[in-house]
């Protein structure tokens, strides 16, 4: 692919992204505000699994296999299994493979004097500063039901580990126009599996924390912490557990635009949990305002957010 083609190519995923990224924050403003979201989200955390049944079917499965008949199959098989496996295997041979002269590592920032991206060999082994590579996020979110806040560090070795420690609080204005809240912690770590100067892949997991401070004395199938309260009150911290895989993508198609791409499924609780978030950002120096659209599903409970906020490299 030429350098003419390669920039249009590059140049129209980014109108599409920010294309999708602008209709959702149109529907998530739009949509009628719905009070008792956040009880609705603990009720789903800390429901139970369906269960389903142990008995046998009554019609029975005896399953044959015919080597010259189901040899399509098996082929349609390993296809779909390369395709779905792709995110795995494809990015290094995509953005790193053959790249660098040295180990690679990161700027400063990203497009830091000039550069094409982030990713960079032209490091010195004896600096400290040179060993790990920081960013620090902070943002807020807004929907038709309330509100969200988060923060995210996350800190990359020179081993190609990254810590991370993040959280955010969801918040929601009741009936009696006081403040409803939740409060979720997620530290995780994560491997970089492909570093290119303009793309970096990252897969690994995070433990989940869902906070609640407004837990139910009688009826909490969460872990409850007696915190007392004014007037005798119980007032209890239900404390649901959970974790999840993640799978994340940095792109630095062109300066100063920075597009991320983050993913995670597992549970919370006994409840299928899932986190969706894409962000179109402008680099300023070490500075990148970025804005956004995050998506959540705990159980059969939907929390949509569009976002905005700032992140800090170094």
């Amino acid at each position: 692919m030429n350098a003419g083609l390669r920039a249009s190519v590059e140049m129209n995923t980014m109108a599409q992204i920010i294309r999708s990224i602008t209709i959702l924050l149109v529907i998530s403003f739009s949509l009628p505000a719905t009070a008792g979201k956040l009880d609705k989200v603990r009720a789903e955390a800390k429901k139970p699994a369906t269960s389903k049944s142990s008995g046998k079917s009554s019609s029975g499965w005896n399953p044959s296999f015919n080597w010259s008949e189901d040899a399509g199959a098996i082929q349609a098989f390993l296809i779909t299994a390369a395709v779905v496996t792709s995110p795995l295997w494809l990015p290094y041979p995509l953005v790193e493979k053959d790249r660098w002269k040295n180990d690679p590592g990161f700027l400063d920032w990203p497009y830091q004097g000039g550069m094409p991206g982030y990713g960079t060999d032209e490091l010195d082994p004896e600096s400290i500063a040179d060993s790990f590579a920081g960013r620090l996020q902070l943002a807020a979110g807004l929907a038709h039901w309330g509100y969200r806040f988060a923060g995210d560090l996350r800190i990359s070795l020179d081993n190609r580990v990254d810590i991370s420690l993040g959280g955010f609080a969801l918040v929601e204005e009741d009936e009696d126009e006081e403040l409803d809240k939740l409060y979720f912690l997620e530290p995780g770590v994560s491997w970089l599996f492909a570093l290119g100067d303009r793309a970096q892949f990252r897969m690994g997991a995070k433990f989940v924390l869902m906070l609640d401070p407004n837990g139910d004395a009688d009826a909490n199938p969460g872990s409850p912490i007696d915190l007392g309260g004014a007037n005798d009150s119980q007032s209890q911290l239900s404390i649901v557990p959970g974790i999840t895989g993640t799978y994340s993508i940095d792109w630095f198609p062109i300066d100063p635009l920075v597009l991320t791409f983050e993913f995670g499924g597992g549970i919370l609780g006994e409840r299928f949990y899932s986190h969706t978030a894409l962000t179109v950002g402008l680099v300023l120096g070490p500075v990148e305002p970025f804005v956004g659209y995050e998506a959540r599903f705990i159980g059969d409970e939907f929390l949509g957010t569009g976002s905005a906020g700032l992140r800090i490299w170094f």
